[in-house]
């Protein structure tokens, strides 16, 4: 993803010369490699010749001398030989390894031989010495019917003559082919930067900064900015685009004021308007109470048990709209809370007590106790929480289970509400939190429960999340700060409860 994303900010410039330096690097490449090739095995070719010339021309004189019987001129054409700057080392041996003549030049140190030929044959190899490098000639001195008078036939090989010729000349004729190879692969390169960085400018690079001009002042709101398609290329073409694109945007943004206009205004209206609905039937209904309630207390002839049940429903009414009022007010974040430890598992309890729990659901309250302290006003934490269970009840009118337990991790305590109702789809999931967002019909609840659940919730630097499958339930997830003292004694090493 990080190379993806570095790619995709390259400039344009890079991104047309990489490619084109890669080919011509590796063209010059190929070449170079297939020319040194060829130049270094032709010039292994032409040292082998020579050493084999000169080992022939020792053989021709060290054999013309064995037949003469002159051992002083076999020993002196070895040395005539060896004073050629060519060969630093030539030599004549027995075939016992007794070396009967040796011309060395002053420094070559002697490398003994590590394979001799057959009979009539010579080998060679590639020797080191003194960081010199050499290519030894070791050629079989057969014996033939001109020395059977002197060696019995039996004897097949009569000695060796060992030739050393130079390589290093060979060596540093490649290593200056290289350079020369080398340099005009950089000359040809900086051509290429050149050719290729003046034309991307001209043809490309500075159309697209004026383009991108234009795009930044379009952006910033400027809707009468266009330019001159002074050319027919690709650019020329992008440029009359860019100009249709802007008489476009400018004309559709005109329409999209005048719409969103009479979007917002019927949104509203349709808002208040299920507002309204709403808050009138919820507050409606206890005030048909309350208001029934007062005239029989003005009924002669009540009993004080009758007159103590009306006051009641007075006292209940009022509170139930007391209650819807505070919801309201609950979403102005303006309001300031008090907050203090308290135990999870007390204000959990709080919170279902709170709940008219059918009998049909089962509840299991897996929540320790003496868990870390929570820093929240529990009256209306509490109250978030007991929405949430309410919302999880009316998931499963027939039967079900829900189920309480709690985590802790990184200072916050988690608490898990878990039902087993209806799920919810996900397409009402992600609105679940909206205040006034309601699946029920009109007079049944206007879509506060849940939505001051959240606004009381992040009140206390908190989170809630929801995670639903349709069919099974659904699972409601709050965090919630740990108390100042539990976070520090976490830190010295207590061990927090936790709950599943």
């Amino acid at each position: 993803m990080n190379v993806g994303r570095r790619l995709r900010s390259t400039p344009v410039r890079v991104k047309i010369f990489v490619p084109v330096t890669a080919v011509v690097v590796a063209a010059f490449a190929c070449i170079a490699y297939a020319t040194s090739l060829v130049l270094e095995r032709q010039l292994q070719e032409a040292s082998e010749r020579t050493a084999l010339q000169k080992a022939d021309v020792a053989e021709a004189a060290v054999r013309r001398a064995m037949l003469d019987g002159l051992t002083r001129e076999m020993k002196h054409a070895v040395e005539n030989l060896g004073e050629s700057p060519e060969l630093p080392r030539i030599a004549l041996r027995k075939v016992n390894g007794q070396y009967v003549a040796e011309r060395r030049v002053p420094g070559h140190a002697y490398v003994p031989t590590s394979e001799l030929p057959l009979p009539g044959t010579a080998i060679t190899q590639e020797i080191l010495s003194d960081g010199q490098s050499y290519l030894r000639v070791t050629k079989s001195i057969a014996n033939d019917r001109s020395c059977f008078q002197c060696h019995p036939p039996s004897q097949k090989t009569l000695g060796y003559l060992e030739v050393d010729v130079s390589t290093t000349w060979l060596t540093r004729r490649v290593s200056q082919s290289h350079t020369l190879i080398a340099a005009a692969a950089g000359i040809t390169l900086v051509l290429v930067w050149l050719a290729v960085t003046l034309s991307v400018n001209a043809a490309v690079l500075g159309p697209l900064h004026r383009l991108g001009r234009a795009m930044s002042g379009l952006k910033r709101g400027d809707r009468q900015i266009r330019l001159e398609a002074d050319s027919r290329d690709e650019i020329g073409r992008l440029v009359r685009h860019f100009n249709e694109m802007a008489e476009q945007i400018r004309e559709a943004e005109q329409d999209l004021v005048r719409t969103e206009r009479q979007l917002a205004e019927a949104e509203r209206l349709a808002s208040v308007g299920l507002m309204a609905a709403g808050i009138a039937h919820e507050i409606n209904n206890p005030l048909a109470a309350v208001s029934m309630a007062a005239e029989l207390l003005n009924t002669p002839g009540i009993s004080e048990e009758q007159r103590s049940k009306l006051a009641k429903m007075v006292l209940e009414g009022t509170e139930r709209i007391q209650n819807i009022v505070a919801e309201l007010l609950t979403l102005d974040r303006r309001q300031g809370l008090v907050l203090k430890p308290e135990d999870p598992a007390t204000v959990l309890r709080q919170a279902l007590h709170s709940v008219d729990v059918p009998a049909h659901i089962r509840v299991h309250f897996r929540v320790q106790e003496n868990l870390p302290k929570i820093l929240v006003h529990r009256d209306k934490i509490a109250r978030a929480l007991g929405n949430i269970i309410k919302n999880a009840v009316q998931a499963m009118p027939e039967r079900g289970e829900l189920t309480f337990s709690t985590e802790t991790s990184d200072g916050r305590m988690n608490i898990y509400i878990t039902d087993t109702g209806y799920g919810i789809a996900p397409e009402i999931l992600e609105h679940i939190f909206d205040p006034f967002f309601s699946t029920r019909e009109v007079g049944k609840g206007f879509g506060l429960g849940l939505a001051f659940a959240h606004s009381m919730i992040e009140q206390h630097g908190g989170e809630v999340f929801a995670a639903s499958t349709v069919g099974e339930g659904s699972t409601f997830t709050v965090v919630l700060p740990l108390a100042q003292e539990e976070t520090q004694d976490a830190k010295e090493g207590m061990e927090p409860g936790e709950g599943h």
